[in-house]
Parts: structure tokens; C-alpha cells; sequence
């Protein structure tokens, strides 16, 4: 089991309850430009936000996944989510970060956090992640973390702020450290 809360120099990283709604729907969850490269819609009400709590609490009570809301120490307020689905003996972590937050190097600091912790699951061998082919941002973070780019996946995910038809991703992954 992982930790509910995670600490960093700057971020607090913590397990998401239902009393956040509020906080994730006015953050960035309704934010268009957030959800622009997200495999879920941008959330047009409050509602949205609760049913999208609702569904992380029972994939984490389930053990599928790990998820943790992204809080900036000086804001003292959610600023974003991280976390990791489990797929057998893989696991795909992947983030969103408030507008407000970006280019500050958040989201490299609270997947650096995460990244060793994915190592102590048992049966995990492989770590991946995808973003879309134009979002360079979200590439930079995965190599700044140590995945290593693996190639394009053609047609491989809906994300629906750019309509029906499948997108084009890139791929990154690295496998377990030796000796861990």
C-alpha cells in the first residue's frame, strides 16, 4: 500500500476525499486548457467533479490505482492530481496540474516523489506513460523523470477537448531499477 500523504520541498501530495469537489472543480478540472490533453471532458458543474471522486475512491478501494491531489505549500490549496493505474505488471502514472501552476516545475517535483514509491509495489516491472503528440510540456516531465521515449502510438486515445477520433500519443516507459 502507498502512503496517503506524500511531502516534498514544495508540495504537499495527499489521498483525495469527497469534501474536495469544490476545491478540484474551481482549480483546474474546469479549466479547458487543463483538460485540453486529458483522456476525461472538462467538468461543467460541481456534480462532474463528485461523480469523478466518486470513481477514484472505488479504482483505489479496489487497488487498481493510486491517485494523490497536487497542493502547493504557499497556495495552500489543490493545484492538481498525480497518480499511477495498475495494468498487471505495469504501471501508467499520469498528472494534470492547475494553469496557474505550470511552468514551475510542479509537476516534475510531485512525479519524482511518486516515481520510487511505484518501485515498492509488488509485481510492478515496468513504468509507462503516454501524452499527446503536441503536448512537449508533459514529454519534458517524463524525461526529466527518467522514462525513456519508446515511440508514437498511432490512433491509441480519445481525449475528448479534441474531439471523437482517436490521437496520436507518445509512448515512455523504464523498466524496474536493478536491485529494487
Amino acid at each position: 500500500m502507498l502512503p496517503d500523504r506524500i511531502e516534498t520541498q514544495r508540495l504537499i501530495l495527499r489521498r483525495p476525499t469527497m469534501a474536495d469537489a469544490r476545491s478540484i472543480f474551481e482549480n483546474y478540472a474546469s479549466n479547458p486548457r487543463v483538460t485540453r490533453y486529458l483522456c476525461w471532458p472538462t467538468h461543467r458543474s460541481l456534480a462532474d467533479a463528485e461523480r469523478f471522486l466518486q470513481m477514484l475512491e472505488e479504482s483505489m478501494r479496489r487497488g487498481e490505482q493510486f491517485t494523490w491531489l497536487i497542493e502547493h505549500r504557499a497556495q495552500r490549496k489543490v493545484g492538481g492530481s498525480i497518480g499511477v493505474v495498475l495494468q498487471g505488471n505495469r504501471a501508467a502514472l499520469g498528472y494534470c496540474l492547475a494553469e496557474e501552476l505550470w511552468g514551475q516545475g510542479n509537476t516534475t517535483e510531485a512525479a519524482q516523489a511518486v516515481v520510487p514509491l511505484v518501485w515498492s509495489l509488488p509485481g510492478v516491472e515496468r513504468l509507462e506513460a503516454v501524452c499527446h503528440v503536441e503536448h512537449l510540456r508533459s514529454a519534458r516531465v517524463l524525461e526529466k523523470i527518467g522514462l525513456r521515449y519508446i515511440g508514437i502510438d498511432r490512433h491509441h486515445s480519445v481525449l475528448p477537448a479534441l474531439g471523437r477520433h482517436r490521437q496520436d500519443m507518445l509512448r515512455y516507459g523504464v523498466s524496474r531499477p536493478a536491485g529494487i
